[in-house]
Formats: structure tokens, C-alpha cells, sequence
């Protein structure tokens, strides 16, 4: 499966959680997100997984645009 994020961005009550960002995951590959406290790494998986809306850019699952697709037909998950 491949995930492209482009220029995804979020806000939560006014304020930036994400900033504008470019993503590629290539089908077969591993990615590990890392970083400190409030870096956006659970945003991210939400935006990624469906179950937060970003306000701008488009979210691609194998060619496929989901961005509005709903939680339950996508087929994408997280582990924490």
C-alpha cells in the first residue's frame, strides 16, 4: 500500500498542530515516527488513519484520494 500526504496541514481550536507537509510511504516499507511532546507524531496517525480531518491538502492511499473518506472505509490503522 502506498501513502502520500500532500501539504497536509491541522488545526485544533485555532491553533497549528500540524504544519503544511509532504509525506511518502512506499508499499513494503517501515516508517517509525519519533520526536518530542507535541511534535504532531499522534496528529499525524490521526490525520493518517482518518479519525482527524485536516483543514488543507489532499491524502492519497494507493492513487486513491481519501482525504474525506470515512474511518470505516479506509484501510488504514495505528498501533501506539
Amino acid at each position: 500500500m502506498s501513502v502520500v500526504a500532500e501539504q497536509i496541514s491541522l488545526k485544533v481550536d485555532g491553533e497549528d498542530w500540524l504544519y503544511p507537509f509532504d509525506l511518502t510511504l512506499e508499499p513494503g516499507s517501515f516508517t517509525t515516527v519519533i520526536g518530542p511532546t507535541r511534535a504532531g507524531k499522534t496528529s499525524l496517525l490521526r490525520v493518517l488513519a482518518g479519525l482527524a480531518a485536516p483543514i488543507s491538502g489532499r491524502l492519497i492511499v494507493d492513487g486513491r484520494d481519501v482525504t474525506g473518506l470515512n474511518v470505516r472505509k479506509r484501510s488504514v490503522g495505528m498501533v501506539y
